[in-house]
This record gives C-alpha cells, sequence and structure tokens, in this order.
C-alpha cells in the first residue's frame, strides 16, 4: 500500500486530527445472518479478502514525516464471540454493541474490527467496524459480498483467492486528472460554489458554531405506502432521472431543503452530500474510501409548486454531481453548510445463500459542523426506505428531534399528495400544539 493519502482520505485524516480519540469516522454495521457460520472457516474468508486488499492489509503510521497508511499483516482484526448461552440473546447483543462500538479502532494495528457472533443455533451476527480511511458504504456491500464469496469457496473446498483491485489506483487517477479540462472546469465551478452569496440556516434558531462530535442518531421506515407514493411521484416528468434512486434522490432533497428554509426562514442555502466519486468500473469493484462532501446551493421560494422545486433542485443536484470529481472535495466547501443528505445507493445482498438484515451502528458522533444529517438506504433490498436522522447531541432536545422528524413527515406527506401545491403551504402546526378544541 502506498503510504500517500488520496484527496477523500487527507479530508477525513483533517477531520480526526481535530477531534483526536472521536469515532466520528467509525462506520459500524451489524449484518444478521441466518444459520450458524463455522467461526474458523469465517477467520479464513475475512482473512483472504484482507489479506487481497491493499488498504485493508495496512496501518496508520504517524510520525516526523506526517500520517500515512503502510503495508502491515501482523496484526489482530478477527474476533469470535458466542451469546447463544445467555437468557436474553438480544439483550446481551445489545449491551455486547453498547460496550463494542465505543472502543476505540487502534489504526496503527488495523482499520477495521471485526468479529463473528454465535447467537443461536439457527442465526448468527458479523459485526464490522471500520475508519472512513479505509472505506465508505459502497465498499463495505463490496466486502461484505467478497467475504460471503470467499466464506462459500472455504465451505466448497475449493481455494480461490479474492479478486480485490488496489485501491493505490486512486492516487494515479487523481493525479492524471488534475489539468484536464474537465478538472479544470469543475474547480472552476467550486471556486464560484465558495464565493458564491449563501446563507447556513440555524434549524429552529440553533447555532451550528457548536464544537462538539457529539450526535444523536434517530430511526423511521417510510413504509410501502409512502414508498408507492414516492414512485408514482418519481414517473412525473419534473421528477423522473435516470434511475429510480436518482427521483428518489431529488425528492428527498427536495423535501429536505423546503423543511430546512420552513423552519429556519432561510431561502438560500446549502445542502452537502457524499458522492461515490466511483467513475469507472474498477472503481466500482475496488475496496477504499472514494467518497467526498460537496454541497448543492439551494434556493426555496415558498410560492414555488413543489414539483416545479423539484425540478429545479434535480438540475442544481445534477449540477454538482457532475463537478464532484476526485481531489476536488474541500474544507471549505464542507464548512459552508451545516445540513447533510447521504443517499447510499449499495446493497448487501445474501451471505452464502444466507439470509441477511443489516443494522448500521450510528458511533455517536459526527462532524462538528453539521446539524442534521439524513441519511437514506434500503441495504438489503427490501422495497422500503429506511431514513436515519443524526442530530447533533448538544443542539436539539429530544422534543426538538421529535419535531424535526414529525415536520420532515409532514411536509413529505403533503408534497407526495399533492404536488401541485405551493411549498409554503403545508402547516408544520402539529396536533399536539393546537390548543383544545382548535378545529
Amino acid at each position: 500500500m502506498s503510504s500517500r493519502f488520496t484527496n477523500a482520505q487527507k479530508l477525513i485524516w483533517s477531520g480526526q486530527v481535530m477531534h483526536p480519540g472521536s469515532p466520528l469516522y467509525n462506520m459500524i454495521h451489524v449484518f444478521r445472518i441466518d444459520g450458524v457460520i463455522d467461526p474458523v472457516l469465517f477467520e479464513t474468508a475475512v482473512s483472504a479478502v484482507v489479506r487481497a486488499s491493499d488498504i485493508l492489509n495496512s496501518a496508520l503510521v504517524t510520525d516526523g514525516d506526517g500520517a500515512r497508511l503502510v503495508g502491515s499483516s501482523a496484526r489482530k482484526f478477527y474476533e469470535y464471540v458466542d451469546l447463544s448461552a445467555e437468557h436474553n440473546t438480544e439483550a446481551a447483543l445489545v449491551d455486547w454493541l453498547g460496550q463494542r462500538k465505543t472502543s476505540e479502532l487502534k489504526l496503527e494495528d488495523s482499520l477495521i474490527d471485526c468479529v463473528l457472533i454465535r447467537l443461536s443455533s439457527s442465526s448468527s451476527a458479523f459485526y464490522f467496524n471500520t475508519h472512513h480511511l479505509a472505506m465508505d458504504a459502497w465498499a463495505t456491500g463490496l466486502f461484505f459480498r467478497l467475504v460471503g464469496d470467499s466464506y462459500q469457496n472455504a465451505l466448497d473446498g475449493t481455494a480461490d483467492e479474492p479478486t480485490v483491485l488496489p485501491y493505490e489506483a486512486l492516487i494515479e487517477f487523481e493525479e492524471k486528472l488534475v489539468g484536464t479540462a474537465r478538472y479544470d472546469a469543475a474547480a472552476s465551478f467550486w471556486d464560484s460554489t465558495v464565493a458564491a452569496s449563501f446563507q447556513t440556516p440555524n434549524l429552529y434558531g440553533r447555532e451550528t458554531s457548536i464544537q462538539t462530535t457529539s450526535s444523536v442518531r434517530r430511526k423511521l421506515r417510510l413504509g410501502s405506502e409512502r414508498v408507492s407514493r414516492l414512485r408514482a411521484l418519481s414517473e412525473y416528468d419534473e421528477v423522473k432521472g435516470f434511475t429510480e434512486e436518482l427521483a428518489f434522490h431529488a425528492v428527498l432533497l427536495s423535501v429536505l431543503g423546503v423543511f430546512v428554509s420552513r423552519v429556519s426562514g432561510v431561502t438560500d442555502f446549502a445542502i452537502s452530500m457524499p458522492t461515490a466519486n466511483r467513475l469507472t468500473p474498477r472503481f466500482r469493484n475496488t475496496i477504499g474510501s472514494f467518497a467526498e462532501l460537496f454541497p448543492v446551493l439551494l434556493s426555496i421560494d415558498p410560492a414555488k409548486s413543489f414539483l416545479d422545486t423539484v425540478a429545479d433542485i434535480r438540475s442544481r443536484s445534477a449540477e454538482s454531481f457532475r463537478h464532484a470529481l476526485p481531489g476536488l472535495g474541500r474544507p471549505e466547501l464542507n464548512r459552508r453548510s451545516s445540513v447533510v443528505l447521504n443517499y447510499v445507493n449499495a446493497s448487501i445482498g445474501s451471505f452464502a445463500g444466507r439470509k441477511v438484515e443489516t443494522e448500521w451502528i450510528h458511533s455517536d458522533h459526527f462532524d462538528s459542523n453539521h446539524l442534521v444529517r439524513l441519511h437514506a438506504h434500503d441495504f438489503d433490498q427490501t422495497g422500503d426506505l429506511t431514513l436515519l436522522f443524526d442530530f447533533a447531541g448538544d443542539a436539539f432536545s429530544k422534543e426538538m428531534q421529535d419535531d424535526a422528524m414529525e415536520q420532515f413527515l409532514m411536509l413529505f406527506d403533503a408534497f407526495v399528495l399533492d404536488p401541485t401545491q405551493p411549498v409554503g403551504k403545508p402547516s408544520l402546526v402539529k396536533d399536539r400544539d393546537l390548543p383544545e378544541g382548535a378545529p
């Protein structure tokens, strides 16, 4: 593994240095797997994938020459835990997760933490924690599928080594991109974005200068009825994208934008979104950290219909996506936005033919300049969308978190039922806020 960081890694590491010891860049998933998994064969499978990956087969070194990743094979990253004898395995798992997720990843030893957990004679769980220096969400899904394939090979008695493309190739790609017409045009676009006049919204009057990484995650599912309405809305010309996921992204970004404007009173602002940056088929099959945050500048007119608002925001986000090239993310872009939408277009799939249920565990921390992050995913391809709201822990009380989630859904429901209405029309007054006897 090369000692040089890619731009995505530089941005991650600069944030980590500002908050040493904080797990804000830890990405934790628990994969519940039907059936009992053989711990020896599982370790063999995980080790094979790690051994084949330059980024996973490395560790962090910090010295007088700065921080860098170097190849390191002599380290422990795998563990086996048996909770099947516990009286209440679910409670035992929750307790175990609560303790484990607060454990600091020792990056000087390994960028990952893998634990196979036996829950019963018919179920297992795979706890996987990785630092964003090593992976993004897309890479996590790829890693899980490769481990599943390797485990199946071990079951079948075949010794096929997994093929993992080198992450180091991204460094060369970034270097070759610099100075091209495409790169220069994109760099100019982001220079203009930094110089643009727009405000940073303070949701419900909350300040964005809170210098803490503490965060609280709240979860809800849209449900089949809302997803059906979202799918119907996606057929409108103003909403339709090249894929259904792009249409869903445009709608959620628009609802979030209207919500931010309505509760802050600000009309011109930015919402950041991670971009995959996997521009080639090769990179789509590479384990590593590619994602960088880029802002979308929004202008919310309360008199415009929701359809017209989506059309405008879809155009703006497409422009941002088009200029979001590897190597162009920068701190001054990230600082202009306190709200993030992360639409995760990645799936997990099965594990060696076994059904899997995926849970994304929050580390209870995120970047200190953010107030709210909204993640949307359907990792297990259920046809439903899971929404994860991450709130700055010191800025939002439990009641304010409830209000934000409820008002977001109020706007979502109003717009999918009647997308022709002005975005300033739907009421954000909740039933519990009405005086007794009000109509």
